[in-house]
């Protein structure tokens, strides 16, 4: 078994691949039935690891505030500052953990078809992300209907928004809109615009690609497996997802339903 920790990103990046080829083959092989019960199985398995390190990650988390906190603590600041980075490693691992049981979600969850709105989805993820109503705008018809599993869409907006508000501090502006529908040849198209910074992809890695590494407004930002997420759960449902970085400022996500 190979150590995950000593691989270098782009051999990193090659086995996430691998696995997704893999997924695509049994998906073939299968011909529209439920999944293996060997996907089944890692499916659990990744589930049972991230919610094991979970409980130890949280109880590592709170002693460290109860360190800063208390009058009888350490109060030499060097040790605080200690503390502090032990709390935010363990927000940092926190947050590759949930990238891990979404990742493993997105893959192997059972799909469940139903009429949801967009809208609804959008309101569900960005008041469970905590951000402001005014950060993510729909234009035109305002109840955006697509037949879908609702919880991978859930996964696909949570990621997106996850990403770009909570990375770093920023603040974008997002707009979603639908540009056409189910009676013309093209289907059903939503784009979803973020301006406000202006974004360069640093490498060869495409922005769907895992851990890819980007700037927004000279910041340093790492995709990790958000962004992989999404495109996973779009092509879950059979929907293509484009983007475009070619404007000056922002960038674009065409989501072809």
């Amino acid at each position: 078994m190979t150590d995950l920790s000593l691989l270098s990103r782009d051999e990193l990046v090659e086995r996430i691949h691998e696995l997704e080829r893999w997924g695509d083959g049994q998906a073939a092989s299968c011909q529209g039935k439920a999944p293996l019960l060997f996907s089944h199985s890692l499916y659990e398995l990744s589930r049972r690891i991230a919610h094991d390190i979970k409980a130890p990650l949280r109880q590592i988390t709170q002693l460290s505030e109860i360190l800063s906190e208390s009058p009888k603590g350490v109060q030499d600041q060097d040790n605080l500052a200690v503390i502090d980075m032990i709390a935010g490693r363990a927000t940092e691992l926190d947050t590759r953990l949930e990238e891990l049981r979404s990742f493993g979600n997105v893959h192997f969850q059972p799909m469940k078809y139903e009429l949801v709105s967009i809208e609804e989805i959008v309101e569900t993820c960005r008041l469970r992300l905590q951000l402001d109503d005014s950060q993510v705008h729909f234009i035109g018809a305002p109840d955006l209907l697509v037949k879908a599993d609702r919880n991978l869409l859930d996964l696909f907006f949570h990621n997106l928004l996850a990403f770009l508000f909570l990375s770093s501090g920023m603040v974008p502006s997002v707009q979603i809109r639908q540009v056409s529908d189910e009676a013309s040849n093209q289907g059903k198209i939503l784009d979803i615009s973020v301006s406000g910074y202006a974004f360069e992809i640093r490498g060869k890695s495409g922005f769907l690609d895992p851990y890819t590494s980007i700037t927004a407004n000279e910041t340093e930002l790492n995709t990790g497996l958000k962004m992989t997420i999404c495109a996973m759960a779009c092509k879950r449902h059979g929907w293509r997802l484009c983007d475009d970085f070619s404007a000056q400022e922002g960038f674009l996500l065409s989501l072809h339903a």
